[in-house]
């Protein structure tokens, strides 16, 4: 039987091929190059979606054990002998593409290797990009190399056909890949299994190339090693069934009708739930059309495999929702585990028999998320036979390390629905709206990271999301604003999160060091910024879309001089970047670069006191010319440590104004200012909006105000990073986090401990509180000191266990 087990190299280590270099002698690796070349396929792409087929037949008198480095363009599954065995690559751009790492044992005997690459273009996510369509299996033994090495060893290769795309949106910025139609009566099965005789020889194509040794080449992968875990894929249940209507053809179709009352009669759906169980196939007469809803009482990323028969032209569909609709406008959700009286609208796949009476198998193509998950079935002219109906959860692999009690029961449930929702944002890299969109934007990180960093350890998805979007740069410095992706989208704003991004894993991780090559690209983005400043000293944006947040009243997500003007939040926010990256500069040696973005900060400030302070109100407009006041301008310049004393006390109850207010991804900042000024109790007040999604039926945490497009965003988890590095009160206070500050904001809270992982064990940190005198006890691991702020005074901290009254 052959195994194999993925290698996860660190991410400045190239694949160890001195061995090969021995035997060949020809002086590849020395020229950036390695000993296998990618195969295509002999036909010319003609544009449409579709897959590729590799195949590789041997025999071998013993068993070889040998390292493999494998990628593929687009994406691709390989198989030994019928056992799926690996999938990948990870997601990136022609120019930090990635491969895997395999330890591989085959035993003697015959042997077929198969590998399906997809070739799915525009159908394909959004966040898939693609330079060549091709595969590369390079392994490092020079045996293994010269029988299996692509471009050395003779591969073959054809195209599949049998399967039509259509985008399940109008909305173009419903990114997460089209529906699939698998149509068996045109689909060569034998083929697909490895068979069949429409096989030609593979045509060979460039070598693999090794970035940081090329200095000529045409365009071309330029290869990484995969940084992140093997995604997890594990056999999940289907949940409980809840609805099971027939339709009749008469009537409109199924997506137009609402589902009536819940099932009550667990017997009528006792043969249906043997087949969701595994227990039994499921039969169904000819010329039934049914439907069939299943609540799977949690969220997740998920595909699924079937294997039925029926007559030609029977059809299965399965297709996923994060809820029902009250409305065929498929905009509104209202209560969100409600299901009768709603309709449902999915994303998903479609598979259609060939009525020869053979068993079919069938795999979705993408993996999809959600709750509910509606099976519907038309059988023809034929009974219908379906064998088997297996569902299998994805998603990166998340160890939680972290644990949180407080005296307020209440805030309990919100940590579910903090988890579910960040598992399901992530797959082979973070991204948001794992239903709508699978893409990774980088104004979404802030939050996301920060979250990331008080739970788990691995941050390896992190650091993957700064290396994209170094990548990503354009020549005038700045960052897109989500990436990967097929198409550029600039929103200047997100390279100042960028900047932050940096800035925070330099102090919560101890690996920083490796940041030091992001230092050009965040003064490229400053330098980009200082082009569009005015006569004035300010910011004065370009036109485009700058967007800020989902506030309803804004166009597009942009406050009062945000397109084409000045906008003070875009100049706070700026201000706060050069403090950032000053600090970054000097964290990395360059004190005179650290000096002079202070002093730019320090010109900015003045102007924006001169230009958008209202002394009347005490608060900043968010334009020169404007009436418009917003919490988000606010905050960010209590964020900056600029304002004086008596500012600070004017602007302190900003939130109690009849200003703008913040939805939930701002409200991220809106927090951190309120603990800056230790308004805690007003946190707690916001929190309520949190607290009460589970009353709504809501499992992970959404998007926006209602009606909010997306159910699962993982920018709105950050609560969770608030309770523990704000009101618990845990922060880094060195970069590397060699130290650490305590500083406890209790609020309503009469007792409150946690715990978060650091890069040396965890800290754990436990306060009470009794007639408004606080105590604690703190465990640090070793090597980490720090300072705890308490009852006014601050004790200094030493490694192990200390209470302090």
């Amino acid at each position: 039987m052959p195994t194999f087990e993925k290698i996860t190299l660190a991410p400045t280590t190239q694949p160890n091929f001195r061995i090969i270099k021995s035997m060949n002698g020809c002086g590849l690796f020395d020229r950036g190059q390695w000993p296998a070349k990618w195969i295509h396929s002999v036909e010319e792409n003609d544009g449409e979606p579709h897959f590729l087929l590799f195949r590789k037949t041997f025999k071998i008198e013993e068993a070889i054990k040998f390292r493999v480095h494998v990628s593929s363009d687009e994406r691709h599954i390989l198989w030994i002998d019928g056992m799926r065995l690996a999938e990948g690559p990870e997601r990136g751009d022609p120019d930090a593409w990635y491969f895997d790492s395999y330890d591989v044992t085959i035993e003697a005997g015959e042997h077929v290797i198969l590998v399906k690459v997809n070739v799915l273009g525009q159908a394909a996510p959004r966040s898939q990009t693609s330079l060549r369509p091709g595969f590369l299996f390079c392994p490092e033994s020079p045996e293994a190399l010269e029988l299996l090495g692509t471009g050395v060893g003779d591969w073959e290769v054809c195209r599949l056909n049998g399967y039509t795309f259509t985008s399940p949106f109008e909305n173009e910025a419903f990114s997460v890949g089209h529906n699939c139609t698998h149509d068996a009566r045109e689909i060569d099965h034998e083929t697909e299994a490895g068979g069949g005789s429409d096989w030609k020889k593979a045509r060979a194509g460039l070598y693999g190339a090794i970035p940081d040794q090329r200095n000529r080449y045409p365009a071309t992968h330029l290869l990484y090693p995969a940084l992140l875990e093997e995604r997890r894929r594990t056999s999940q249940s289907w949940g409980r069934l809840r609805g099971l209507e027939k339709i009749q053809l008469s009537q409109p179709s199924a997506r137009q009708q609402a589902y009536a009352e819940e099932i009550t009669d667990r017997g009528e759906t006792a043969h249906y739930e043997a087949l969701f169980n595994g227990d039994a196939p499921l039969i169904l007469p000819p010329d039934t059309h049914l439907r069939l809803l299943l609540d799977l009482e949690d969220y997740f990323g998920a595909d699924y495999a079937i294997k039925f028969k029926g007559a030609s032209g029977a059809k299965v569909s399965i297709h996923f929702a994060e809820s029902l609709f009250v409305d065929t406008d498929y905009k509104n959700k209202g209560q969100r585990d409600q299901v009768s009286g709603k309709y449902f609208f999915g994303i998903g796949d479609t598979f259609i028999a060939d009525g020869t009476g053979e068993f079919r198998n069938y795999q979705s193509i993408f993996w999809r998320s959600g709750r509910f998950i509606e099976i519907n079935i038309h059988t023809g002219a034929e009974p219908m036979t379906i064998e088997t109906l297996e569902l299998f959860r994805v998603g990166y692999p998340i160890d939680w390390q972290y644990n949180f009690k407080s005296s307020d029961a209440s805030l309990n449930p919100i940590l579910p629905l903090v988890e579910r929702t960040l598992a399901a944002s992530t797959d082979d890299g973070l991204m948001d709206g794992p239903y709508y969109e699978q893409m990774l934007w980088v104004g979404d990180l802030i939050q996301t990271s920060l979250t990331h960093y008080v739970t788990t350890l691995d941050s390896r998805l992190i650091l993957k999301a700064i290396r994209n979007f170094d990548a990503s740069r354009l020549p005038d410095g700045l960052t897109c604003a989500r990436w990967p992706a097929r198409d550029r989208m600039i929103i200047p704003t997100y390279s100042l999160y960028w900047i932050e991004l940096i800035y925070h894993y330099a102090h919560w991780r101890s690996d920083f060091k490796n940041l030091s090559d992001c230092m050009p690209g965040i003064r490229g983005v400053i330098d980009a910024f200082l082009k569009m400043k005015n006569t004035d000293g300010l910011i004065e944006t370009k036109k485009g879309w700058n967007m800020v947040d989902w506030v309803p009243e804004w166009d597009m997500g942009m406050p009062p001089g945000a397109d084409g003007g000045v906008s003070s939040i875009i100049n706070w926010h700026f201000v706060i970047a050069l403090e950032q990256a000053a600090e970054l500069e000097m964290i990395f040696d360059e004190p005179e670069l650290a000096q002079r973005y202070q002093r730019l900060a320090g010109d900015m400030v003045k102007a924006l006191e001169s230009k958008l302070w209202d002394t009347k109100r005490g608060l900043f407009k968010d334009a020169p010319d404007s009436d418009s006041y917003s919490e988000h301008a606010q905050a960010l310049a209590i964020l900056s440590g600029h304002l004086n004393k008596k500012q600070l006390e004017r602007i302190a109850t900003f939130t109690e104004q009849p200003i703008t207010k913040a939805t939930i991804s701002f409200n991220h900042f809106v927090f951190e200012a309120l603990f800056k000024l230790g308004r805690t109790h007003t946190f707690f007040e916001r929190l309520e909006s949190w607290k009460a999604l589970p009353s709504q039926g809501f499992i992970t945490l959404p998007e926006g105000p209602e009606p909010s497009r997306s159910d699962c965003h993982e920018w709105g988890a950050h609560p969770l990073y608030h309770l523990l590095g704000s009101v618990l009160g845990i922060q880094p206070a060195a970069p590397g986090f060699k130290k650490v500050v305590i500083k406890p904001q209790m609020g309503p809270l009469s007792s409150i401990q946690g715990e978060i992982p650091h890069p040396n064990g965890c800290i754990r940190v436990a306060v009470s509180s009794s007639n408004q005198h606080l105590s604690a006890t703190v465990e640090l691991p070793e090597g980490i000191t720090g300072q705890i702020y308490i009852n006014g005074e601050i004790y200094e901290l030493n490694p192990g266990t200390q209470t302090i009254e």
